[in-house]
Parts: C-alpha cells; structure tokens; sequence
C-alpha cells in the first residue's frame, strides 16, 4: 500500500498541556522507563530506587511495573519492601469490579471467536477476488456472507463496549484487571469503521488523561487507525514505513511520543524488518 507523504499537525498540544498540569504520569512513566533501563544494564539495585520513585508519584501502578519491582525486592532480599509491594499488588487486584470483568470477557470472547483461521482466510480471499475479479458469483457471495457475519459481530461487540464505557467509565487496568484490560484494547483495536477516531478519540484521551489507559496502547490505537485509513502512522508505534523518514520527519515522530509521555523509539521498541512485515519487540 502506497503511503501519501508525511504531514505534521500538531494534533495533540492542548492535551499535553492537560496532562503536564493535572497529572504525575509524565514523571511515573519517564521514572519507570529508566529503570527498567537500569534493569536491563543488571542494576537491581538502582532499577528498584527509581521504581520504588516512580510509584510514589501515582495512586495506581500499573502490573507489569509492580511485578518486576517484586521481582527484584525478592533478589536483592529486601523483605519489608517485598512485603509493601506485594500488599499492593494483591489489595490492587482485590479492588477490581468483577461484574464489569464479566461483561468484558464476555465481550472479549466474541471479537476474539470470529477471528479464526478459517475466518481470515476467508476475508483474505474475498478482498482478492473483488480486487483480481478471478472469483465465481457463488464463491463471492459465500465469502461475502462470511465477511459480514464477521463485521456484524465486531460493530455489535464495539459499540455494546461503549455503552459500558459510558455508564462504567474507561475499563483500565485499575478497574477491570489485566486481562479484561487488555481484552478491551483489543476491541478498540479492531474498531476499523472509526477511521478517522471521531469516536474513540475523546475516549482515549480522557484514559490517556486520567492514566487509565498506557502511553503505548493509546498509540498503537491511532496508529493502527491511521494506517486502516491510508495514511502514515503517527507515533510509529506500528512502524510501517518509518524507515522512509528524514532525520528531520523522525524528529517529529519523537516529538509526539513525548507529547503522550511515550518513550523514544529507540527506547520502547526494537523494530526487526522481514520479507513482507515488521516484527516489533517491546521493551519498554
């Protein structure tokens, strides 16, 4: 897919600002990325300071941060702290609305039962046959019914999804746990039809406000949009293209990463480039 050049619009300045003021994300998260660095540099020491730091600065912290910190009070033997954090994290996940988590799951279950191998071949094969013409009627019409059983699940599950938003607020980690968490930005992800995120936008800015939802969730969400709808990814958290990006075009990309609170490039991600696609390990 050809990609139109690169625009910079400063889309997100007035949110900076917001969150800059009325939260302490932007420090929790700079805090958290440096030790993990630390960590990865066999610093336990240091690392577990500047999580220990970074924790202090927000109510909530989020699992995959709490849990490495355990980790590393139990090597370095600090007992008491083990013991701190490990209340945390069990008095974390006790506060949890498990009605909501029901309806997520349930909800989660259904986008994930249509995306099956059959499924996506079957979709795969349908967009060929409209673009090659080399189908029959019949085979088109069969793929078709497939295809819109598909859409139909995935518009009844978004859209029943904002409606507990609405009522129930954003589901976070926080609120919901980890896996109904992430069972819910996987619904999101797959909201195609709102391409241009008129929708979801004051949703996840409000999340990304509050810290209910992660710098780099909240970007793949945009990004993944913006490739669905032709255009370039914006913070390249999915990298298609960004190795066709000047120094200068780069530079802005890390701009708005920082604008989220979300890491350098370099310093979230490590982009492995085969054949036919992008392998992304995050590291962050």
């Amino acid at each position: 897919m050809k990609l139109p050049k690169l625009i910079i619009v400063p889309l997100f300045t007035n949110l900076f600002f917001s969150l800059q003021a009325q939260n302490q994300y932007p420090q929790f998260y700079s805090l958290v990325r440096t030790a993990k660095k630390l960590d990865l540099q066999n610093k336990p020491d240091s690392s577990l300071l500047f999580y220990t730091n970074a924790f202090s600065k927000v109510t909530y912290v989020p699992e995959v941060y709490l849990t490495q910190a355990i980790k590393l009070s139990k090597k370095l033997k600090q007992k008491e702290l083990y013991k701190t954090l490990s209340d945390k994290l069990t008095t974390q996940r006790n506060k949890i609305d498990k009605e909501y988590v029901k309806e997520i799951t349930t909800l989660g279950k259904s986008d994930q039962a249509v995306r099956t191998n059959k499924n996506m071949a079957a979709r795969d094969k349908y967009y060929n046959c409209l673009k090659e013409k080399n189908c029959s009627d019949k085979e088109l019409k069969e793929l078709k019914i497939t295809v819109s059983k598909w859409r139909t699940i995935d518009s009844t599950d978004i859209y029943q999804l904002l409606a507990l938003i609405k009522t129930k607020d954003y589901p976070s980690e926080k609120l919901v746990g980890t896996d109904a968490c992430e069972s819910a930005f996987a619904i999101l992800l797959h909201f195609d039809a709102d391409t241009n995120n008129h929708i979801l936008k004051p949703i996840l800015e409000e999340a990304l406000h509050k810290g209910e939802i992660p710098p780099r969730d909240y970007a793949f969400i945009i990004d993944r949009r913006e490739i669905f709808a032709g255009r370039p990814s914006y913070y390249y958290c999915v990298p298609f293209g960004i190795e066709k990006l000047s120094k200068d075009e780069l530079t802005e990309v890390e701009k708005r990463r920082e604008l989220i609170n979300y890491g350098k490039i370099s310093e979230t991600q490590v982009i492995i480039k085969t054949k036919n696609s992008y392998q992304v390990k995050i590291i962050e």
